[in-house]
């Protein structure tokens, strides 16, 4: 009986519509998302998924470490974002080092280093450790010196020609208001990442040479006061800073979490307000960014601390925007694992939204959102209406 509906089904189709053919049921192939979210916890996979997105037409916009610890493997989460047709996809590489010093691992010639991606990866020779203790005794074996730290970073390589890069690693030391980190902005370098309490610095110029290492460059005192650093996590304490930092004429020039740098802007220039939001959940977080449409987001600037006793705390860095009549919407999002915030950042993309920062954690990782809202008219910019001068309707004599 169900063959024979079928073909009843099938001849009732043929003369009602019979122009219909199989070609009419294929679907159109589905519109590739405008970002992909590699999550992965091992760098071998993250080696080819990294490869195989970037064929894709994909670029890298946004990297977090997943450092690991022990036997848990190391990896990174890394935000990708579908470039305009016809631009030339970067070529990436993941460099390593197993000697346990960041400082050695060098950027190749025709890449540049992507922020924010150092990191170090403290693990331990099970095996080596296993073997040497069935030999010689537990006694005569000192475990410590199975201890594994492996260094990595990410770099890029696009088509398009760009200035070379000078790389260095800079202790950030306190002393005299952080003047050997201030010596190096002043010389051009600026934070793009951070390890161990040491700043990976990098300059990129036209006249640049690509070195690593220290700079052997010489910069003036009055050069060097020029520049504020700012390294703090109290949220106060940032803030106050950065009032006296502006009230004497500095700007914000690069941020990298808690590390701010600041240069002195010329006299001519508008002084710039800064405001640091502090919140506890992602919720909050979002309200105070959407309640300052004057102000937006500073890039990097988000922090992220899990404390024992108080929970999370979020910080970030807004600044007055210059563009008076622009403001600035804002979605935080946090998943705990990559595919769940791939889902929520391209829904919220489909209704303008970009991704502006991303943080990772041992618990998920955050993600701010941003999106330009309906530009306000300026201030007498209205169109003006003509006024128009009554006319005085003639009745018909009749009336």
């Amino acid at each position: 009986m169900k063959s024979f509906s079928s073909v009843k089904v099938f001849l009732l189709l043929h003369f009602l519509a019979p122009g219909l053919t199989a070609q009419t049921f294929i679907p159109h192939p589905p519109k590739p998302p405008q970002y992909v979210v590699l999550d992965v916890r091992r760098i071998s996979i993250l080696r080819q998924e990294l490869a195989l997105t970037a064929m894709k037409g994909y670029r890298a916009v946004l990297v977090a470490p997943r450092p690991g610890a022990g036997l848990l493997p190391a990896g990174m989460t890394i935000i990708m974002e579908k470039l305009e047709s016809g631009v030339a996809a970067p070529e990436y590489s993941i460099a390593e080092d197993k000697n346990g010093n960041m400082q050695h691992l060098s950027v190749n010639s025709g890449f540049r280093y992507v922020r924010n991606s150092v990191f170090e990866h403290r693990g331990h020779d099970v095996w080596g450790d296993f073997i040497a203790t069935m030999i010689w005794g537990e006694k005569h074996v000192d475990h410590s010196k199975y201890d594994t730290v492996t260094g990595y970073m990410l770099l890029e390589k696009t088509k398009e020609s760009e200035a070379p890069c000078a790389y260095m690693f800079q202790h950030a030391d306190s002393k005299k208001e952080f003047r050997s980190t201030r010596s190096h902005l002043a010389s051009g370098f600026h934070v793009v990442g951070e390890l161990n309490e040491y700043l990976f610095l990098e300059k990129c110029s036209s006249s640049a040479q690509p070195l690593w290492g220290p700079s052997e460059e010489k910069v003036s005192d009055e050069s060097i006061e020029k520049y504020r650093f700012v390294a703090t996590n109290d949220a106060k304490k940032r803030q106050k800073k950065l009032v006296e930092a502006v009230s004497k004429g500095f700007r914000l020039s690069h941020a990298n979490g808690k590390w701010i740098s600041l240069f002195a802007e010329s006299s001519s220039e508008a002084k710039t307000n800064y405001k640091v939001f502090a919140a506890r959940t992602e919720a909050e977080l979002e309200q105070l960014l959407n309640s300052s449409s004057a102000f937006r987001v500073v890039p990097d600037s988000l922090v992220r601390k899990n404390g024992f006793w108080n929970g999370a705390e979020y910080q970030i860095v807004v600044e007055e925007d210059t563009e008076k009549n622009t403001s600035h919407q804002y979605r935080v999002l946090r998943e705990k694992n990559g595919q769940d915030l791939q889902d929520g950042i391209n829904l919220a993309a489909e209704k303008g939204y970009k991704v502006r920062e991303m943080r990772r954690d041992a618990m998920g990782i955050t993600a701010i959102l941003e999106r330009v809202a309906r530009s306000m008219p300026a201030p007498g910019a209205l169109e003006q209406i003509p006024e128009r001068t009554p006319v005085e309707l003639e009745l018909p004599e009749e009336l």
